[in-house]
């Protein structure tokens, strides 16, 4: 009887075990996702908007636009994507959508704007997109098409994707490589080009 209380004891105390190990790393992971987060958002280079206005009506509006505005909706055909477009980029933001980055231009300005999004979400398939792909997007006075023209793997503190352009340019970005433990080192970015109807 000693020695099958005794296995009996073991076999309960490994499960225990097993189960408290189990909530540790749960937690762990909720930790690790939620400084990714921050991670993300605070090493988004801010803009020398002095510098990078081309159509400063454009700039202003965004500027002014209140956090977490719906700006419109985001379309990547090739992904069969439609999400919508919050003002900032925080956790509350890309939570439930894509984040336009407060110190870029509106989508449709003869200027750089940016957005960004999760990996593990909205953009969890970004990698996919092929030069020369639609990309749309829709607000309530218009439909905006873009055409993808670059795509790049930069460093996390890479300035060069926030830089102003001299054309409507759509700028997304999202941390790379899209399966990574912990915060990632770089980011996937998707350069395109607003084009005008002939």
């Amino acid at each position: 009887m000693g020695k099958k209380h005794l296995a009996r004891s073991v076999v309960v105390l490994s499960i225990v075990s097993i189960i408290v190990g189990a909530t540790i790393a749960s937690f762990a992971l909720v930790k690790i996702q939620n400084q990714r987060f921050q991670m993300h958002n605070e090493n988004i280079p801010h803009l020398n908007t002095a510098s990078s206005i081309q159509n400063e009506n454009v700039a202003v509006l965004s500027k002014d636009l209140a956090i977490d505005a719906y700006i419109g909706i985001l379309i990547i055909p090739r992904l069969q994507l439609s999400v919508k477009i919050y003002q900032g980029t925080a956790e509350k933001q890309l939570t439930k959508g894509v984040g336009h980055y407060l110190k870029s231009v509106l989508p449709g300005a003869n200027d750089n704007s940016i957005i960004a999004g999760h990996r593990d979400t909205y953009f969890s398939r970004l990698n996919t997109v092929k030069l020369g792909d639609l990309i749309a997007v829709k607000t309530q006075e218009v439909t905006l098409k873009y055409y993808v023209t670059k795509i790049r793997i930069v460093s996390k503190n890479d300035r060069s994707v926030i830089v102003p352009t001299k054309i409507a340019t759509l700028t997304l970005s999202t941390c790379y490589p899209f399966i990574y433990f912990g915060n990632a080192p770089k980011r996937y970015v998707v350069i395109a080009q607003l084009r005008t109807p002939s």
